[in-house]
C-alpha cells in the first residue's frame, strides 16, 4: 500500500519541482542587473580613468604662458595641446588639442571705470543665453571672480573670469561632452594656478 502511494505521488513532486525552477528562471531573466538611473557600478571605471589621466598629466612637462599686457599666467601640460596662437592685439592666446579640447586665455579692460563684477557677470549670462545654440546650466560668483558653464551643441564649455584691479582676465574651455572624463582633470589642473604667475617659469625656461 505504501509503495503504491509513493509511486502515485512521485510524478506530482517532479511536476512541482520543474514548475518552481521555471518560475525562478523566468524571474531572473526579467531583471536588468544594470539600471542607468540607480546603478553605481560604472562609477569606479570612470574614476580610474580620470585618475590615470591626471597622473599622466602630473608627470607632463608644465609650460607657462605669461601675458604681459594684462599680466596673467596660465600653466598647462604642454603635450596636451598641439596648436596655439597669439592674438594680434596681444590680449591673449588660444590653445587647441586635436581631440577637440580648446582653451583660450585673454584679458580686457573694464568697459567703464565703475563697471562692477556683478554687472559683468549678469552681462555674460544674458549675452550667452541669447545664443540659441548655447545652454547655460551652471553659474556662480565669488568676491573677485565668476563662472559660467553649460553646453553648446555636442560640447561642454566652462568660462572663469577674474576682476584684477581694473582688468578682467578669463580662462575659457571647450571640449566634447563624450570626452568629459578625459579633459576635466586637465582643466582642473590648469585652473589651480590661474591667473597668478608667482614662482612659475615662462615658456622656454624649462618645466
Amino acid at each position: 500500500m505504501k509503495k503504491s502511494i509513493l509511486i502515485f505521488l512521485l510524478p506530482i513532486f517532479l511536476m512541482v519541482g520543474c514548475d518552481t525552477q521555471e518560475n525562478q528562471s523566468s524571474g531572473d531573466s526579467g531583471t536588468d542587473i544594470f539600471d542607468e538611473d540607480t546603478a553605481t557600478l560604472p562609477a569606479q571605471p570612470r574614476e580610474e580613468t580620470a585618475t590615470k589621466q591626471n597622473d599622466r598629466n602630473a608627470g607632463s612637462a608644465i609650460t607657462l604662458y605669461h601675458n604681459d599686457r594684462f599680466n596673467f599666467c596660465v600653466s598647462y601640460p604642454r603635450e596636451t595641446f598641439q596648436l596655439d596662437k597669439e592674438s594680434q592685439n596681444n590680449d591673449g592666446k588660444s590653445f587647441v588639442n586635436m581631440d577637440g579640447f580648446q582653451m583660450e586665455a585673454y584679458g580686457r579692460n573694464q568697459i567703464t571705470t565703475d563697471e562692477t563684477l556683478e554687472e559683468a557677470f549678469e552681462f555674460e549670462k544674458s549675452e550667452n543665453q541669447d545664443e540659441q545654440a548655447r545652454n547655460i546650466t551652471y553659474s556662480t560668483k565669488g568676491d573677485n571672480w565668476f563662472v559660467v558653464s553649460g553646453t553648446e551643441g555636442g560640447s561642454i564649455f566652462y568660462r572663469k573670469t577674474y576682476l584684477l584691479d581694473d582688468q578682467f582676465v578669463t580662462l575659457d574651455f571647450s571640449y566634447p561632452a563624450e570626452e568629459k572624463n578625459k579633459f576635466e582633470p586637465v582643466m582642473k589642473q590648469i585652473l589651480e594656478n590661474f591667473p597668478g604667475c608667482k614662482g612659475q617659469k615662462e615658456e622656454g625656461q624649462g618645466t
